[in-house]
């Protein structure tokens, strides 16, 4: 078998459910992990000409020190992560997302999701996320909670 043949590697980058959710006060972090998305796609097309894979692994929350900082341990956090609805505020440990990535290496997966209620809202996101965007975009609450986030930073 020449190398041209046999199956190369197979690259995994790191993306986030929040690439494809509408959300308020993160826009940094939601165009970054639609960035990294759009990176594992466009290497999936380019490394398939050389036998290589790609795939992109998402996650929800994952408990970690920058969550407890931002979410847990600030007023404002808990607010704005408590408009997440079940399942999809479900949070992981590290150790599951890790789990999670050597898995769809073994796999050779193109995606993986944890929690899995997100994979179902990535099936559904050209749907669902016209309608949250026009339902955020005239909720009143949320508009407070953005005022204050603005307010912080000022």
């Amino acid at each position: 078998m020449t190398a041209r043949t046999r199956r190369a590697g197979h690259v995994v980058v790191v993306s986030s459910c929040a690439a494809f959710a509408p959300g308020a006060g993160g826009a940094p972090y939601m165009i970054s992990k639609s960035a990294v998305e759009q990176l594992g796609r466009a290497l999936r097309v380019e490394l398939a000409a050389h036998g290589a894979t790609a795939g992109i692994a998402y996650f929800g929350v994952v408990d970690t020190a920058m969550t407890h900082d931002m979410l847990d341990a600030d007023d404002l956090g808990r607010e704005i992560d408590n408009l997440l609805p079940w399942p999809l505020n479900r949070r992981i440990t590290a150790e599951r997302a890790a789990r999670t990535i050597v898995d769809g290496i073994r796999r050779r997966a193109s995606m993986t999701v944890a929690p899995a209620g997100w994979r179902q809202y990535s099936w559904l996101r050209g749907l669902v996320n016209p309608v949250l965007d026009r339902r955020m975009a005239t909720d009143r609450h949320l508009h407070r909670l953005l005022h204050r986030l603005e307010d912080r930073n000022r």
